[in-house]
C-alpha cells in the first residue's frame, strides 16, 4: 500500500514539473515580444472597495461596497435617486480622505444637497466639460496627473450623468444628421482607453446613466434601454438600478406632503459576487439617507434582529425597542454592526 501511495504521488509530481515547464516555455515565449504581458492573476482583483453609506446595498454588492479599478454604473428613471447615490459614494470616499472629481454635466448639482449628504464641496473637484469626448479626456488627464504625483492616494471619479452629456457632432452638426448610435461609438471608444487607465491607477469609475424607452417595441417586453447601453454595460464590473417604490408620509393622507420616498437598490450584474440581490433604502428630503433604517432592514433580512409586531430586539439588549429607539441604538454600537454584517 505504501509503494502504491509513493508511486501516485512520484506520477503527481512529475506532471507538476512538465506543467510547470510548460508554462515556463510560454511565458518567456510571448515576454520575449511584450515584457509585461504576463501578469499574476492577483493583479486583476480590486484592491480595495468604497463604501456606498448603506449597509443593505453593500451587503446586496457582496463586497464592502464599489471596487476601485473598476467600473460601477448607477441607471434608473429620472428621479429615483440616481444622484444621490452617486453623491453618498461621494462622501464615504472623502471620509477616506480620497480625491473626489465629479464630472457634473447636468449643470444641476446643489450645495445644500451635497452637504445634507454629507460630501465636502470645499474639497470636491467639479468639472463641467461641453462633450462626451471633453469628459473622457479630464478623467483620462486627471487620473494620470494625480497617479503621478501621489501613486498611493485613493481617488473615485463620478460622471453625473452620460445620459446628458453630448457628443460633439450634436454641437458642431445639424442634430439630424447624428449618426445612429453616435454617443454608443464615442463612448465605446473612450471606455477602451479608461477601463485599462482605472485598473493600472487603482481608481473606482463610477457611470450614472439613465433608462429610456424603446420606441415601438411591444408591450409585452422589456422596453428599458440607457444611452449607449452594450459599451457601459459590457464594460461595467457592477450596475446598479434604483427605483423609486414608495412616498414616505408621517401620516396617511392625499394632503399630507412626503417628507421623503422609499427607494430600492438591484444588482443587475455583477462580477464580485452573486448578482439579482436587492435592498430597500429610505431617502429623507431634509437628512439624507436614513442609514439606521437600512441596519435595521439588513438585521432583519439577516436574521439577528427580531420584530413582534411593532416592538423590535437586538442581539445583547433586554429591553423590545420602538423602531426609532432600535434605529439609534443599531447607529451607535459598531459590535452590532458588525455582527449584522456577519450574519450572526
Amino acid at each position: 500500500m505504501a509503494s502504491l501511495t509513493a508511486s501516485v504521488d512520484e506520477v503527481s509530481a512529475a506532471q507538476e514539473r512538465k506543467s510547470a515547464a510548460l508554462n515556463d516555455l510560454v511565458t518567456k515565449a510571448i515576454t520575449k515580444r511584450h515584457k509585461d504581458a504576463i501578469v499574476n492573476i492577483e493583479g486583476f482583483a480590486p484592491t480595495d472597495y468604497i463604501s456606498t453609506g448603506l449597509p443593505g446595498v453593500d451587503h446586496i454588492i457582496g463586497a464592502p461596497g464599489i471596487p476601485c479599478g473598476r467600473l460601477t454604473t448607477i441607471v434608473g428613471k429620472y428621479a429615483s435617486g440616481k444622484s444621490t447615490l452617486g453623491y453618498s459614494i461621494m462622501a464615504q470616499a472623502q471620509k477616506r480622505e480620497a480625491i473626489v472629481l465629479l464630472i457634473e454635466t447636468e449643470d444641476a448639482v446643489d450645495h445644500a444637497r451635497l452637504q445634507i449628504l454629507g460630501v465636502d464641496a470645499n474639497k470636491l473637484l467639479i468639472a463641467n466639460p461641453a462633450s462626451v469626448e471633453m469628459a473622457i479626456d479630464n478623467m483620462l488627464d486627471a487620473i494620470a496627473a494625480l497617479r503621478e504625483a501621489n501613486p498611493d492616494v485613493l481617488m473615485l471619479v463620478v460622471w453625473d450623468s452620460v445620459a446628458a452629456t453630448p457628443v460633439e457632432g450634436e454641437i458642431d452638426e445639424d442634430t439630424e444628421k447624428i449618426a445612429v448610435a453616435g454617443h454608443a461609438r464615442v463612448i465605446s471608444r473612450g471606455l477602451r482607453k479608461l477601463i485599462p487607465a482605472i485598473h493600472k491607477h487603482r481608481t473606482a469609475l463610477v457611470f450614472i446613466n439613465q433608462w429610456r424607452e424603446k420606441v415601438g417595441g411591444p408591450a409585452f417586453a422589456n422596453n428599458k434601454v440607457m444611452l449607449a447601453n452594450a459599451p457601459i454595460g459590457f464594460a461595467s464590473s457592477l450596475m446598479l438600478e434604483v427605483v423609486q417604490v414608495a412616498k414616505l408620509k408621517e401620516k396617511p393622507g392625499a394632503d399630507i406632503r412626503p417628507h421623503g420616498v422609499e427607494l430600492e437598490v438591484a444588482v443587475i450584474k455583477n462580477k464580485l459576487a452573486a448578482p439579482f440581490g436587492e435592498a430597500s433604502v429610505h431617502l429623507l428630503f431634509d437628512t439624507g439617507f436614513d442609514i439606521g433604517q437600512s441596519w435595521l432592514d439588513l438585521g432583519l433580512a439577516q436574521g439577528v434582529v427580531k420584530k413582534a409586531g411593532s416592538y423590535i430586539t437586538l442581539p445583547g439588549y433586554a429591553e423590545k425597542m420602538q423602531r426609532e429607539r432600535a434605529k439609534q441604538t443599531l447607529l451607535e454600537d459598531a459590535e452590532l454592526q458588525e455582527l449584522i454584517r456577519r450574519g450572526d
